[in-house]
């Protein structure tokens, strides 16, 4: 007998207390977020992955004051339905990547509208993704839907609903989840930075590992303790002759919130990720300082992994830097090209 498995009935029931939050009517309202779900799970442009962020809500002004969004720009309407989602995202997609600019769909009365705004760019504070998880309890119902690596999404929603979907199947259980993977990067490269600061840090760091988790290409980064000395076989590579150190940039701007100083961090920003980016390690502490990157494992390490490895160079490197964290490494960040992410990290220190 022919049967037709779907996983659209698993998404809406995990998806329909959020569209109920949002007060959408039963069945339609929850087959938008269905909808809106697999469609950023796998948009393209041309052939490559794009990875926007989008918000569902039902008045703008109190999206863009609990988000920190600013400047929108609505493209267009329509009878809510799912065909008019996949316009609106079909539209906007191509605006909202790199996460400078957002997708905004706006429900209410049967009608959708749709557009764009441009999201926080405040180097040192949370994502507007992330601003969903701080909002009271009686803050208006709102939906975050974001691109968290090849074909996993992320969803969050009111009362702190946390939820992801891997469309992959290659999910690995041991890797945890791709928030857990950032977690545990930013835990570790920021464990070290004086209390006052850590907090901005921190969201700095943040915004860096998302654009990694989720880009199109693989990376490898090391977070050396900063006790510690570099190991030997991460002596092949660009080291800075200084350690290059936001400390003081960071504290001027948040005393000041001097333009010039969020251009700078701003820039900084896109310096690492374009290390990050190239081929070899990239080596941070756990000051939070950049010491170098383009590196590379002698050859004769890789070739004696600690356990047998299934997978190409970055992942046997990867495995070498792991026996390293807990000893001179507090961390290790491993981006496949097909998505895969892990993160070991050094037990906290009491």
């Amino acid at each position: 007998m022919e049967s037709l498995l779907s996983f659209r009935p698993a998404l809406a029931d995990r998806l329909a207390p959020l569209a109920r939050a949002l007060g959408l009517e039963p069945g339609v309202g929850t087959e938008v977020l269905v909808e809106a779900v697999v469609q950023v799970s796998s948009f393209h442009e041309e052939g490559f992955p794009l990875a926007p962020v989008v918000f569902i809500g039902r008045g703008l002004e109190e999206l863009l004051q609990a988000v920190h969004g600013t400047h929108p720009v609505l493209l267009g309407s329509g009878v809510v339905s799912l065909e008019c989602v996949r316009l609106a995202l079909r539209s906007c997609a191509p605006l909202a990547e790199g996460r400078q600019w957002a997708i905004v769909l706006l429900v209410g009365e049967g009608q959708l509208q749709f557009g764009v705004f441009c999201t926080d760019r405040s180097p040192l504070r949370v994502t507007s993704f992330e601003a969903l998880r701080t909002l009271p309890a009686d803050a208006p119902p709102l939906v975050g839907i974001t691109s968290l690596g090849e074909r996993v999404v992320g969803v969050r929603g009111p009362g702190g609903a946390n939820l992801f979907f891997d469309f992959s199947g290659t999910a690995h259980l041991e890797s945890g989840s791709p928030m857990r993977v950032l977690a545990d990067f930013v835990e570790a490269v920021t464990r070290d930075v004086p209390e006052p600061l850590r907090p901005q840090l921190r969201a700095f760091y943040y915004r860096i590992g998302v654009e990694v988790v989720s880009g199109a290409h693989g990376a490898l980064v090391a977070v050396l303790d900063a006790r510690a000395q570099a190991p030997d076989f991460l002596s092949d590579g660009l080291w800075l002759a200084e350690p290059l150190d936001l400390t003081a940039l960071a504290l001027r701007y948040e005393a000041e919130h001097g333009e010039r100083d969020a251009l700078g961090l701003i820039a900084y920003g896109s310096l690492y990720r374009r290390m990050i980016g190239m081929d070899g390690i990239t080596v941070f502490d756990s000051r939070g300082r950049l010491l170098g990157y383009n590196c590379f494992i002698r050859q004769q390490v890789i070739g004696q992994p600690a356990r047998k490895v299934v997978g190409g160079a970055r992942r046997r490197a990867f495995e070498v830097l792991c026996g390293e964290v807990g000893h001179s490494l507090a961390a290790a960040l491993y981006r496949s090209r097909d998505g895969a992410a892990e993160c070991r990290r050094a037990p906290s220190q009491s």
